[in-house]
Formats: C-alpha cells, sequence, structure tokens
C-alpha cells in the first residue's frame, strides 16, 4: 500500500473532474437552512476585504455586506449520494478557495460530516469511516486543511485569522481504487456541513468566504496486477444471532471486524483460515452493519448485513 505523501507521486495518475459548484446557477448539492441568525448567502461580494468572488460573480459567504454579529452559529450543507457518484465511498475529493478574516483561534469556520443522515456529526479532521487508505486529516500537511492545533473557542479544530484567497483540498481513498472489492457501499450518503462561529467579543470582520467547489475523483491505477472480486455469501441476512460466511475463493478468510454505520468498529475476531465460518452478532444492537473480511492475500472485502 502506498503511504499518504506518494499520492501525487504515482507515475500515470491523473483527477477525473466529477462535478463543480460556481454559485452561479442553483446547485442540487448545496443546502442553506432557514433559520434565524444563519449568514450563509449565494451572492455578490460587496465588503472591503471580501471586495469580489474568486470567479465572476457569486460566491458563498456570511453576509455579503455586513460584518458578522456575536454569538453567532451559521452553516451549509453539501450532500452527495452514491446515486450521483459510484465512487463516493472509495475515491472522492472536494476542493475549494475560500477566503476567511475573523478573530484568530477565536471565531471561524470548520467543516463536520455525517454519514447517518444527520443524527451523528465528526469533524472531517476524524472522519475514517472504512479504515482508508487515505483520509482528510492527511491533507493537514501539505498546509491546505486546518490541523489539531487549530482550535476555536467551541474546542473544534478549524479556519480562522486573516487570508486571502487559499485553496483547501481533502478527501478519501483506498488503493488500487480500481478494484471492485474496495467498499463503496460502506456509506451510501454523506453530508458535508460548513460551519461559521464567533463568540461574545464584538469584531468588526467580514467571516468566510466560499467559491469554486470541486468535485473530483484520483486515477491511482493499480498497486497489484491481480484483479478479482470473490464469492462472498451472507446467510441468513438479517439475522438475530448466528451470520454464516462461505467463500467461494481460492484465498483464505483470516479475520474479520463488523462497523457500524458510523464506521466504528464494534467487534472483531480470527477466522483461523477458513473457506467457511459462522460469527455470533447476537450481542449487538438491531441494525445496519458492514463486515470487513480480512483473506489470506492481505486483502479486505466488504459486505452489508442487518441484525434484527
Amino acid at each position: 500500500m502506498l503511504a499518504f505523501g506518494q499520492v501525487f507521486e504515482v507515475e500515470g495518475d491523473d483527477w477525473n473532474p466529477l462535478d463543480s459548484i460556481y454559485f452561479e446557477s442553483p446547485s442540487p448539492y448545496v443546502t442553506i437552512p432557514e433559520y434565524d441568525g444563519n449568514l450563509w448567502q449565494i451572492a455578490t461580494p460587496q465588503k472591503t476585504f471580501f471586495e469580489s468572488s474568486y470567479s465572476p460573480d457569486n460566491a458563498i459567504l456570511t453576509d455579503s455586506i455586513e460584518f458578522y454579529p456575536v454569538n453567532n452559529y451559521s452553516h451549509f450543507d453539501l450532500n452527495f449520494s452514491q446515486t450521483d457518484f459510484d465512487v463516493l465511498g472509495y475515491n472522492f475529493f472536494i476542493t475549494f478557495r475560500h477566503k476567511i478574516d475573523t478573530d484568530t483561534l477565536r471565531d471561524g469556520g470548520y467543516i463536520t460530516a455525517s454519514i447517518d443522515g444527520g443524527e451523528s456529526w465528526i469533524n472531517i479532521l476524524d472522519f475514517n469511516a472504512c479504515g482508508f487508505a487515505g483520509y482528510p486529516a492527511d491533507f493537514v500537511e501539505f498546509g491546505t486543511l486546518y490541523g489539531s492545533s487549530d482550535t476555536l473557542f467551541n474546542g473544534e479544530r478549524g479556519f480562522s485569522g486573516h487570508s486571502d484567497w487559499r485553496n483547501c483540498h481533502f478527501g478519501w481513498y483506498f488503493l488500487p481504487v480500481n478494484s471492485m472489492h474496495f467498499p463503496q457501499f460502506c456509506f451510501e450518503d454523506i453530508t458535508l456541513r460548513f460551519n461559521f462561529i464567533s463568540d461574545t467579543l464584538a469584531e468588526s470582520q467580514e467571516g468566510w468566504m466560499i467559491d469554486n467547489i470541486r468535485i473530483r475523483s484520483h486515477n491511482f491505477g493499480s498497486s497489484t496486477g491481480e484483479e478479482f472480486e470473490p464469492t462472498i455469501v451472507l446467510f441468513p441476512n438479517p439475522t438475530f444471532d448466528i451470520l454464516s460466511i462461505t467463500l467461494d475463493e481460492v484465498k483464505l478468510m483470516e479475520g474479520y471486524d463488523i462497523l457500524d454505520q458510523q464506521g466504528k468498529q464494534v467487534q472483531s475476531g480470527e477466522l483461523k483460515r477458513q473457506f467457511n465460518a459462522e460469527i455470533f452478532v447476537g450481542d449487538l444492537p438491531s441494525g445496519v452493519y458492514t463486515l470487513r473480511l480480512k483473506l489470506s492475500n492481505q486483502r479486505d472485502f466488504f459486505r452489508k448485513f442487518i441484525k434484527e
């Protein structure tokens, strides 16, 4: 497996544009909730520092005219589905341009992710739902994403301070991404939430402005010449207690992990190089889970099952 720092050095790799958001026309991915105090709006900037968008004429920003107020929380969402992007769960990257003008390490913006329809949220620095080869925290070293020491007044890590247009880039992926066994179904939908906060101290500052959001995948090629998709059967599915696994492949099962819908490991075990196995899942709460099956060729394969 390649280390993250090697990703942009792989011979023959290139970017595959999937879609873009320039805020010149409505986007199906962007949602700005309507509630009192939500500063986010799509408009032509008319401030001193936020004097223009990155590309004419509009951007999304925390009010196009006024300074941001005290005690504010505002957000907008980007909503992505595997229906729109079949690579969503295993090879997905976001880039955007942004300017910020806030009280350093106090007010600012941060990005959270939800893969359970908004029931739970996690800062993208901690988002590694399926044990990706690369995930957002890995991009901190390139200086395009905030880091663990960039803490805002509420304890969240995020952007703050005063900076002109910068590029932000992050994503998640497995290697090699062209193999069908990678878990594009580890999650089927994701919402990225762009949060803005301000504390109790009044500041004559302009907030956060974002433009030119680009959605991309990356062609890394393959790190191995072996490409196969074994037949893995789980039964019964749904199950109350015993989950049987049958593998129709010359490779053997060596172990497994069970992940909940947030990508958290809730159970694991060894399978002693078997073609058939039974796992007791009766102690798990009812719900949808992902089985990560570890084979003797050091490959992981993912299948979903339902615990009743």
